[in-house]
């Protein structure tokens, strides 16, 4: 009960930072000056990294850590 807790707060958070990372980068591309381009290019590829990172990490997450923590809870249920 208490993992499964856990693993729903985590997955909150993350879906939070998700759309703060979304908010970012859409109040940079409406309120940045046109003027430095190159600037706000750099820093919009760099966003798009993180997010793809974030992707990345909730996928392994989602596909390894979670159903492990799932299995190991069960078999800790079972030997009581």
């Amino acid at each position: 009960e208490i993992a499964q807790c856990l693993v729903g707060s985590e997955m909150c958070i993350r879906d939070r930072v998700e759309t703060l990372l979304t908010e970012f980068k859409n109040i940079l591309i409406k309120y940045y000056p046109s003027a430095s381009t190159n600037e706000i290019n750099n820093v919009l590829f760099d966003i798009f990294n993180c997010e793809n990172d974030l992707a990345s990490h909730n996928a392994v997450e989602d596909l390894l850590f979670v159903p492990a923590v799932g299995r190991l809870e069960k078999r800790v249920e079972e030997e009581g």
